[in-house]
């Protein structure tokens, strides 16, 4: 009886370390592209600020899961990202979340696309968000 428990207690520890794999977060290739600056929202007042065509403030997402952050032409912010779904708290729906640089314990960044518009956005109430428009 022993062993037989002991074959069970066995199996079952090697299937739970073999039958457990960590999901691969696939990164979205809707998001893949370059993407220029078109608006910036303040989250404390609500405030708008639009930007004109030309600005050179840039988002760039590649398919194989590469960002960089461009301000005027200036290198400001890159490495790597993925995308997973996620709820977001102020409304309960579930969205596309962004992670930059494995940071899964930092605040949470959501976006859409539509109509060739990213809007990025932080899961807070007073959180602020910026709008992107698609240039390639």
């Amino acid at each position: 009886m022993k062993r037989t428990l002991f074959y069970l207690l066995l199996l079952t520890i090697a299937g739970t370390v073999f039958g457990c794999k960590k999901d691969k977060i696939p990164v979205s290739s809707s998001l893949a592209g370059t993407w220029e600056l078109s608006l910036d929202v303040n989250g404390m007042t609500g405030h708008v600020t639009h930007h004109k065509s030309g600005n050179d403030t840039l988002a760039i997402f590649t398919t194989d899961g590469k960002y960089s952050f461009y301000n005027r032409n200036d290198l400001f912010r890159s490495g790597s990202y993925t995308v997973k779904q996620d709820t977001y708290s102020m409304d309960h729906t579930v969205r596309s979340r962004i992670i930059f640089d494995n940071a899964y314990d930092n605040s949470h960044e959501f976006f859409d696309i539509q109509n060739n518009l990213l809007n990025m956005y932080v899961d807070a109430y007073d959180a602020g968000g910026v709008g992107y428009r698609r240039i390639k």
